[in-house]
């Protein structure tokens, strides 16, 4: 293809017209690079947070999450001669402290071997505000154009000066998030209109205006930009969609401009992640329209690798896994369950950390049960009903034959149920059996009362957290196999089942949602322009959320990857705190304290939703003080109630 020729000048049209790169004055016109911004149509202007914010806007940079590298190819205009028209390019970027970032970059065209450019960008982005709401940020770029036809070069004075020019470039841009969800930005490229002509004949790089806004909602991002360059204008739109645990993504846009331009653009992302390695490959095709369709499609490629960080929910899950699993080392099942629990909300595609979940909590329902067992055979021993001890000492033989002393206590109802008469043994079972009747109509009572309030907790913990997560199902499941054990007349079970629920109810109510600073949340509701594997904070999720990725509730006493050491100490012993308090006001409910002293019971109920609101507050020290300042009065309560049950009681009533 060679100057003058038919080819040569359509080729020159088109690039005038699209924005593409030529000799005669279109130099470095960009208007949609890189392969992700491409697929939404180039309205990328207020998107920007990974290396393409060298192009379309620099304040993007200090968005950046971690050491991210991209390299990127194009076959621009296909349908013009041969398809020898190709751009190329590399770029790295990294933050810098919390709110800021670098960039760096550069890019190659090359016509058939006949015209090339180049560009290196230097980019630098930073926050204005300690709220990281507004960013401000620069690239200076060296530009340089070089004519590589030497047939023509040698016989055109136009060149006898040399055929190759350099120049130095500025742009700026700023980004404003007025909401979470909502982003403005602008940007202004090729500020100084360097000059890049060979013996002053006009190839000056023209302005560039780009102004846009974009909006993210779960796994869905619309966006739309303005663009002025060279004396035209351009606009487009595009949407992205995420499917399958933002592992595919899809990409759409429309773009329209001055003299009957027109185009769509379609893309698609793939996702992978392994461990801090994020890797990710996006796809776009541009079709033009109308009076430019014979121009042919242009292909963009991009592979993209984020290395030594995670987005802020997949971190925060990945730490609280680690604190289940050491809590769990040291005995502490209860806490590693509620850890365990927030970790599968954040890491939905952790089939390891579900099954441990499971193990767990069928451990924990059995050790709940011996327990309940062995005090119940420690009462009725106690009583001297030596049939109904042995008979639980023995159910908890066949639950867990490994528990403590269980073998000396059955022994020990044994041999006093062998010391007692014919007489005595008829007499005690007779009472045993008007014992038994109506503590089996105590405990049908008790167990309908449990499977109301849990049908209770259920309804108000739908209503914030939304139907059909997983974690409600399954306690939905857990409700319905109480109603079901109550209609077979077995009250113990049904109530155990009713209140386990009930109390996974309320934890998942003061459940917390990882709170991560402004910045952070909106590169996870943003995730979608970096490779990043899990549902991010953003998608209140979001969902992501996602498969089991219940919204984590709303509650914000939950430490973040920002809070210092001391701050992440204080918040542990605050929860810890509360989580006791709860405990024992549940005790003093099962022992009946809520019936037996309703005044002091609704008293230090009113205390304890104090202690919540201080740790929904986020006031550790306040929480701690006024938590242990209550252990007193609710253990003596416990006390008083379990004295008076007994009291009340000639035989147990819980078997």
């Amino acid at each position: 293809m060679k100057p003058g020729t038919p080819a040569w000048t359509v080729c020159l049209a088109a690039f005038a017209w699209l924005g593409l790169p030529c000799a005669l004055g279109a130099s470095f016109e960009n208007d949609r690079p890189g392969a992700r911004a491409a697929g939404l149509g180039g309205a990328f202007c207020s998107v920007a947070d990974d290396t393409e914010a060298l192009d379309y806007n620099a304040a993007g940079l200090a968005l950046v999450p971690g050491n991210f590298f991209s390299a990127d190819f194009a076959s621009l205009l296909s349908g013009l001669d041969d398809g020898s028209l190709h751009e190329g390019r590399v770029a790295y970027a990294q933050p810098i402290g919390s709110s800021a970032g670098l960039g760096v970059s550069w890019r190659n065209r090359d016509l058939a071997g006949l015209y090339q450019e180049n560009t290196v960008s230097l980019g630098y982005g930073m926050a204005l505000d300690a709220g990281d709401s507004y960013f401000l940020g620069g690239v200076l770029k060296l530009l340089q154009v070089d004519y590589l036809d030497h047939s023509v070069i040698d016989q055109d004075a136009y060149f006898s000066e040399g055929s190759a020019r350099l120049n130095l470039g500025l742009d700026v841009g700023a980004l404003a998030f007025l909401t979470d969800d909502w982003a403005c930005g602008v940007s202004v490229a090729n500020l100084n209109q360097p000059d890049l002509s060979l013996r002053g004949h006009g190839a000056v790089v023209p302005l560039q205006v780009r102004a846009g806004t974009s909006y993210a909602w779960k796994t869905i991002l619309a966006s739309a930009d303005y663009l002025y360059y060279g004396g035209r204008n351009r606009f487009s739109a595009g949407s992205e969609q995420w499917w399958f645990n933002r592992v595919l993504g899809t990409r759409e846009g429309l773009g329209l401009g001055d003299l009957g331009l027109a185009e769509i653009t379609t893309g698609l992302s793939f996702r992978l992640q392994q461990g801090t390695w994020n890797l990710q490959l996006d796809y776009a095709f541009l079709v033009p329209l109308g009076e430019f369709s014979g121009a042919g499609a242009t292909h963009l490629v991009n592979f993209s690798l984020l290395l030594g960080t995670l987005d802020p929910a997949t971190a925060e899950g990945l730490r609280l896994s680690a604190a289940g699993d050491l809590a769990v080392k040291e005995g502490r099942f209860e806490e590693a369950l509620d850890d365990w629990e927030q970790a599968a909300d954040l890491l939905p595609g952790d089939d390891a950390l579900r099954r441990k979940l499971d193990t767990l909590r069928k451990q924990l329902r059995l050790r709940s049960e011996v327990r309940l067992y062995m005090e119940q055979g420690e009462d009725f021993l106690a009583h001297r009903n030596y049939h109904n001890a042995a008979k639980a000492f023995r159910h908890v033989l066949t639950l867990d034959p490994e528990t403590p002393r269980v073998r000396e206590r059955l022994a020990t109802a044994e041999n006093a149920l062998r010391q007692m008469t014919e007489q005595q043994q008829a007499e005690q079972q007779a009472g045993e059996k008007r014992a038994a009747a109506r503590a089996q109509a105590a405990s049908l009572q008790e167990a309908q009362q449990a499977i109301r309030q849990a049908e209770r907790a259920w309804e108000r913990a739908q209503r914030k957290e939304g139907a059909g997560t997983a974690e409600l199902k399954r306690l939905q499941e857990q409700i319905q196999s109480a109603q079901e054990a109550l209609r077979k007349g077995d009250g113990q079970r049904a109530r155990v089942l009713a209140q386990m629920a009930n109390e996974s109810l309320q934890k998942l109510g003061r459940r917390p949602k990882p709170a991560a600073p402004a910045a952070e949340t909106r590169r996870v509701k943003r995730a979608g322009s970096r490779p990043a594997g899990a549902a991010p904070a953003g998608e209140k999720a979001v969902a992501t959320p996602a498969a089991g990725a219940v919204a984590p509730a709303q509650a914000a006493a939950k430490p973040t990857p920002t809070r210092t050491a001391r701050e992440a100490v204080e918040w542990r012993k605050a929860r810890g705190a509360y989580g006791r308090v709860v405990k024992l006001m549940l005790d003093i409910d099962r022992l009946g304290g809520s019936r037996y002293f309703p005044q002091e019971y609704a008293g230090l109920q009113h205390e304890v939703g104090r202690v919540k609101t201080l740790l929904n507050r986020e006031d550790f020290p306040a929480v701690i003080r006024e938590a242990e300042a209550l252990f007193p009065r609710l253990e003596r309560l416990q006390q008083q109630s379990l004295e008076k049950k007994k009291a009340r009681e000639v035989m147990p009533t819980r078997w």
